[in-house]
């Protein structure tokens, strides 16, 4: 008996020697590869959104977005009138900064859950060995954000159920209404919250004045948006973009994830799946079912993007966690099967960190961006025919400014908000500075794959009579005799 306790103390010994030193490398490798990862466009799109609303514009109605726009609000307090490649390390170290946090509610949730340190930490460990976290942890974008504030509303939830105090209540309500304003899909995790509290509510494990009082404030801030967006004349832009248009956009197809993850997915769903049923403590009970019913509809829903999976990993690295800790390390002969399961997502994760091509187009996309930057005015224009080159901090030609191959045929066929663009006579008549050489395909009804129809092509007539090639590859500059003739537009035209 004392030889068997022996064996797995020594198990567990070594286990907690490899994830302690694995964890540090983690920490080291996620701080170093933040900065060298090429840019993705989707923090293009968030600078330039930001960008735009400090220049007096209003999303939704001035211009073309579909996300909920608190991040911009807050990244517009920061960029000023800059024009600088630079500010895109800012968003690195606030994005970067997002994922400690993160890591920070994560081990709070497990220890309140199971008062146990090490528990805790190894809940961390598992989410930052998620290979959707190392993929995306980088972009800047609102995903990251609307999960550090759902995790902090459920924190203060858990502390709410098990305290009653109605201060927790207020202030999870609170972080679970600032999520909802860093981005709207957050809603797909209210579904099951919101049954399960009704269930609690029914059953008085939640005071009902208590939640009256924790939903004032997020009320009277919601109704106060609302009458901003009417009297700024946004409010039907609002809904069909961020409603509407989302429900059209998106078609039911996913992009290629690795072994790894999928068994971190179902391995992580196994995990909660078991806990659900076999926990006996009811906050704990409560948890775990709120994220398997999360998880049930995740999976209803379409995920064309792996950064789809970003809300669910949390909860999966909390439940593995747990499983391993209370039905694996405590059984001899399961014991080593830790070192397998964890050591080759190690492995997995070790070797896809040196790799930057995930990260959007490459060194030469970041290169054109960078002389693009460094050369045009904040009055200059730019006109792009591939939908993967934005370029941030300058006014756009047009209402529909990016997803040209499917978002703004969309909207444009649903809702006829605004003229789509054409770019070839923009290019004739407007004389942009710069011009960006590519084609855009029509995937309005088909995947990010296909390139049966041609949307935007540049005339190359056009192009070489007025343009002349920069030292990177598909970027046109407009010849310095035509530059004084460049006529710039104030406003946009879009449908009234």
């Amino acid at each position: 008996m004392k030889k068997n306790i022996s064996e797995i103390n020594i198990c567990s010994f070594l286990f907690e020697i490899t994830v302690i030193c694995s964890f540090l490398f983690l920490v080291f490798m996620y701080g170093y590869n933040a900065f060298i990862y090429n840019i993705f466009h989707d923090e293009v799109e968030h600078m330039q959104a930001s960008w735009l609303i400090g220049q007096g514009m209003l999303p939704f109605r001035d211009f073309f977005e579909h996300h909920h726009p608190l991040l911009w609000y807050i990244t517009t307090l920061f960029l000023g009138d800059s024009i600088d490649f630079s500010v895109f390390f800012g968003g690195r170290i606030a994005t970067l900064l997002t994922l400690f946090v993160n890591g920070f509610w994560i081990y709070a949730i497990s220890y309140l859950l199971t008062t146990q340190k090490w528990t805790s930490f190894f809940s961390v460990f598992f989410y930052l060995i998620s290979y959707i976290t190392v993929t995306e942890f980088a972009i800047f974008r609102p995903d990251h954000m609307m999960i550090c504030m759902v995790l902090g509303g459920l924190f203060y939830l858990l502390k709410y159920l098990i305290s009653k105090v109605r201060v927790y209540l207020v202030i999870s309500f609170l972080f679970f209404f600032l999520s909802f304003c860093f981005l709207q899909k957050v809603i797909l995790f209210f579904f099951p919250l919101g049954l399960l509290c009704l269930i609690l509510l029914f059953n008085k494990k939640i005071v009902f004045k208590d939640v009256l009082f924790a939903c004032i404030l997020p009320t009277l801030l919601t109704v106060l948006y609302i009458v901003y967006l009417y009297f700024t004349h946004s409010l039907k832009d609002y809904f069909e973009l961020n409603w509407l248009l989302n429900n059209a956009w998106f078609r039911n197809y996913e992009m290629y994830l690795p072994l790894s993850w999928r068994l971190y997915l179902w391995g992580g769903l196994l995990a909660t799946f078991v806990m659900c049923f076999k926990e006996n403590n009811f906050v704990r009970r409560f948890f775990f079912i709120l994220v398997l019913l999360y998880f049930c509809i995740l999976f209803y829903m379409p995920r064309p993007y792996r950064w789809y999976y970003l809300g669910i990993v949390p909860f999966l690295a909390i439940s593995w966690s747990f499983f391993i800790q209370e039905y694996i390390l405590k059984i001899k002969k399961f014991c080593w099967i830790v070192f397998f399961i964890v050591g080759y997502f190690l492995i997995d994760i070790f070797l896809s960190f040196p790799n930057p091509s995930w990260r959007g187009y490459g060194e030469g996309y970041e290169r054109s961006l960078t002389y693009v930057l460094s050369t045009m005015e904040p009055q200059d224009q730019l006109v792009s025919f591939t939908d993967s080159f934005f370029v941030p901090f300058h006014k756009p030609v047009s209402y529909y400014w990016f997803a040209l191959q499917r978002g703004a045929l969309w909207d444009n066929t649903l809702f006829n908000r605004a003229p789509l663009p054409d770019l070839n006579q923009i290019v004739l008549k407007q004389k942009p500075r710069f011009v960006r050489k590519g084609i855009t395909y029509n995937r309005q009804y088909t995947d990010n794959q296909d390139r049966t129809s041609i949307m935007y092509e540049p005339d190359m007539e056009i192009l070489e009579r007025y343009y002349q090639q920069t030292i990177c590859p598909f970027v046109y500059e407009l010849k310095e005799e035509y530059r004084n003739m460049t006529i710039y537009t104030d406003k946009m035209i879009r449908n009234n």
